[in-house]
């Protein structure tokens, strides 16, 4: 089985970028883009606050790149499209540690930011999340933790129908070169050559590299954002099935505050 392409699914600020510019770097196969492209790209910068353009986009080429990688994929669906029936794509998806996450996704919110202004933590986590066409989405979403419980169950159910490969965000992290390797036997991808290769600046902020987010990440740095009553709103909300089904360990006020 010869795959010539990739597909990349992932809730925002989940290490998508990275991951594809990993898989481009080893692998000799095409990215299926899941973002708008060039032209689009010059044409939105003009209307950065209108979300016509990219759902539009999404809306005209879904059948040729899948659709927009932060969508809610839904594994029918995609099982019954030409590439994934003819085993011409690969498709991996990637998953946050949703503590974390959803302090990355309080700083870049993307179009919840109504006028302008970003609502402080506690707002956001209380606040049902507004989707956008190109989401694929026709559930309402009661807050930001049911949206990870959402497009990550989602994740987990693409695997029976799909073959997909589900990683971490932590793990590509920790663990990046054996990711590659996984990545490689699962799918039977050519390598560009015998000679993994990394990716060490960071694809949004050029003040940080590889090392700066291990350290953030893996050593939790970010535990000490937290309160006690976030916490408690997270864990009131979070799928506890999903939650174990993807090893990821419930905090405490207690664990943030030893943080």
């Amino acid at each position: 089985m010869a795959y010539s392409y990739t597909k990349i699914f992932g809730e925002r600020n989940t290490n998508t970028n990275y991951l594809r510019r990993l898989v481009r770097a080893n692998f000799r196969v095409t990215d299926l883009r899941g973002k708008t492209i060039w032209p689009f790209l010059k044409i939105q910068e003009l209307f950065p606050d209108d979300e016509c353009l990219r759902n539009w986009f999404f809306r005209k080429t879904s059948n040729r790149n899948l659709g927009w990688k932060h969508k809610l994929v839904d594994a029918a669906q995609l099982g019954q499209t030409n590439l994934v029936r003819t085993n011409q794509v690969a498709i991996l998806t990637v998953a946050k540690n949703p503590y974390s996450w959803l302090l990355s996704m309080h700083r870049r919110p993307y179009h919840q930011i109504y006028g302008g202004v970003r609502p402080s933590f506690d707002k956001f986590l209380t606040t049902p999340w507004q989707v956008v066409e190109r989401e694929d989405c026709s559930i309402e979403i009661a807050n930001p933790v049911a949206l990870w419980n959402h497009k990550n169950l989602a994740y987990l159910e693409l695997q029976d129908t799909c073959r997909s490969l589900h990683l971490s965000a932590e793990e590509l992290l920790e663990q990046t070169e054996n990711v590659v390797a996984r990545i490689s036997t699962h799918f039977g991808l050519k390598r560009r050559s015998q000679t993994f290769v990394d990716i060490e600046e960071s694809t949004k902020d050029k003040s940080k590299d590889k090392s700066y987010y291990r350290d953030y990440y893996l050593n939790e740095r970010w535990k000490a954002k937290l309160t006690g009553d976030q916490i408690s709103f997270i864990n009131e909300h979070l799928d506890s099935g999903l939650m174990n089904r993807l090893g990821y360990t419930w905090l405490t006020s207690e664990t943030c505050v030893n943080a």
